[in-house]
């Protein structure tokens, strides 16, 4: 699919109000995720194999959290497996595991919980990024296929529903996990930038 026709599947589908909501209130939030300095590398395809490898090493255990404990290794939006998949294709590409590049960030820990409006603000930042910027993105990635959803309008739709189920539950309070979900986010770049630096 080229890039016109997945942009148009993409922006397809229409938001309900309480998605509108949940977008309009945390907005400066993820604008400033995407104006961090080690995002904004991936954003613009600046980013090299290494560091997106070294990215992707420490997403991992949110991604494994998240999918064991809200989803389901056989649902549609599992990643786990395919970010195995990336991960082992650049341990070959570097002959390097990469664990000297591993952040124990209190935050993944924190994530082994019960606490559904968590789980799903989490999914909320991870899943909707993947869904929407990371299938742009993906071209500017050597291995990419846990970018990769078979059917991405589908995939969207699941997404939202299982976000709206969950999290319209108390609208508050999961507006409240959002927000520390892209605070955490934003500062788990920042602690992988740093650590690229003192290597």
């Amino acid at each position: 699919m080229d890039l016109f026709h997945l942009l148009k599947v993409i922006t397809a589908y229409r938001l309900t109000p309480f998605a509108k909501r949940i977008k309009e209130a945390t907005k400066p939030l993820h604008d400033q995720i995407e104006s961090h300095p080690f995002i904004e590398k991936l954003i613009n395809g600046k980013m090299t194999d290494l560091e997106y490898a070294i990215y992707l090493s420490n997403l991992y255990p949110v991604y494994e959290k998240i999918e064991r404990l809200l989803l389901n290794s056989s649902s549609t939006l599992a990643r786990v497996k395919y970010i195995k998949n990336d991960l082992q294709n650049y341990t070959a590409f570097f002959n390097n595991d990469l664990s000297e590049y591993y952040i124990n960030d209190p935050w993944v820990s924190s994530l082994e919980t019960d606490d559904m409006f968590k789980l799903t603000a989490v999914f909320y930042t991870r899943w909707l990024g993947d869904l929407y910027g990371g299938q742009i993105l993906a071209k500017n990635i050597r291995f990419n296929s846990s970018l990769k959803f078979k059917n991405v309008r589908q995939c969207i739709r699941i997404a939202r529903e299982l976000i709206e189920f969950y999290g319209s539950k108390d609208e508050n309070r999961f507006l409240v996990q959002v927000s520390h979900a892209y605070t955490e986010n934003y500062n788990l770049a920042t602690n992988i930038q740093n650590q690229l630096q003192l290597s």
